[in-house]
């Protein structure tokens, strides 16, 4: 079974990798098609930089796409004042996500403002999702409408949002339970004005007390 996956990688690479010298119509379209061949070998991409090489000029001419493992997460220093140090801000450890993945693909812009490929490095040094496990991926979630409105009326209900992933097999489709709730914390911040929930609430009282003191 397992060389049977790693044929299928082999003749996917082999047929619809990029190359050297390949050219795009836009910067999009490269992205796009990065985009595509990463969730087909199984794993994600990312926009890692985009400079503007010659002066004098309005947009960025050099673009690099890599793997999002790419890189690796700098630790954050504690003070030496063990007095600050409930002020500092602790953040989720993300370090597993990246690796020092080399994989990128560079483009650059060319004077008919066609994107050519001047580097391929397909070198990963971590191991692909497996196929079953491909929708999990940053770059295969999606939340359709449908799911988002269930979502609404569950929750008008009072049912379980969470209930809503196995209705609709969500985790096959793309999305889990947290997609759902945060779509509903998305819903509640924008319907909070721009003077924050705080002041909204302030303001809310005022004139409740003008009414009935």
């Amino acid at each position: 079974m397992e060389s049977e996956f790693q044929t299928s990688y082999e003749e996917f690479e082999n047929s619809y990798a990029p190359h050297e010298g390949q050219v795009f119509q836009t910067l999009d379209e490269a992205k796009e098609f990065y985009r595509d061949y990463g969730r087909a070998m199984c794993f994600g991409s990312t926009t890692r930089s985009t400079k503007k090489r010659k002066r004098g000029i309005d947009k960025p001419d050099t673009c690099v796409l890599s793997c999002e493992r790419y890189g690796h997460h700098k630790k954050v220093e504690k003070p030496q004042d063990n007095s600050f140090e409930k002020f500092v801000v602790k953040k989720r450890n993300t370090s597993t996500i990246k690796c020092g993945c080399k994989a990128q693909l560079r483009l650059s812009k060319m004077d008919d403002d066609k994107w050519i490929v001047v580097k391929f490095d397909k070198t990963h040094n971590h191991n692909f999702v497996t196929p079953s496990k491909r929708f999990r991926m940053r770059v295969n979630r999606s939340m359709p409408k449908g799911a988002k409105d269930l979502v609404d009326a569950f929750r008008e209900e009072n049912l379980p949002v969470g209930k809503v992933v196995s209705v609709l097999d969500g985790e096959i489709i793309g999305f889990d339970e947290r997609d759902c709730y945060n779509h509903l914390r998305g819903k509640r911040d924008y319907k909070i004005p721009i003077d924050g929930d705080a002041i909204t609430m302030l303001n809310f009282f005022k004139r409740k007390n003008i009414k009935d003191p």
